[in-house]
């Protein structure tokens, strides 16, 4: 009787278990896929420029957008990357973005001395937002959408600037 009563509690705790894991995928899943969804078409991505009003990604252009983090060492080469190729760069828009201070990103625009051109921008996005909009993201991270806002590239980590205006 024991026995029985042992291995049907078992039988149940396995159960439990297993159902709890099944929901727990099937929600990361569905999160992931939400997320997916979010990022492939570029709409209003809870950003705002260096003056802390609403930032927009201009219409009807190509729009680059690259996260980054100011003390990031691959973060700053790829700026590099791109001031010395930016001729190519000018047929859209580059957005920096960034969840660190608004200081932190003015100095880094400053720096990168990428701010002098017309066509590249800077913007903030709060942390809260930041996995909401783009989920789970490395810096940098680089999104660029055609002029129908539609996601053309993802690039994951460092990118050269070559590799980005293969797809620009």
């Amino acid at each position: 009787m024991k026995k029985k009563a042992l291995l049907t509690s078992l039988l149940v705790t396995f159960l439990s278990v297993a159902m709890l894991l099944t929901y727990l995928v099937i929600e990361k899943i569905l999160e992931k896929r939400n997320v997916a969804e979010k990022v492939d078409t570029l709409s209003a991505k809870n950003l705002v420029d260096l003056d802390s009003l609403p930032f927009s990604t201009p219409r009807d252009t190509k729009v680059i957008l690259i996260f980054f983090n100011s003390t990031c060492d691959h973060c700053q080469q790829e700026a590099i990357d791109i001031k010395e190729n930016i001729s190519g760069f000018n047929k859209g828009a580059v957005v920096f973005f960034s969840s660190e201070s608004l200081a932190a990103i003015r100095d880094f625009s400053t720096r990168s001395g990428l701010s002098a051109h017309s066509f590249v921008h800077f913007a903030k996005i709060d942390s809260e937002k930041l996995f909401d909009e783009f989920g789970v993201l490395s810096v940098p991270h680089t999104f660029i959408y055609n002029k129908e806002r539609k996601l053309v590239k993802e690039f994951k980590g460092a990118a050269a600037a070559e590799a980005i205006l293969k797809y620009f």
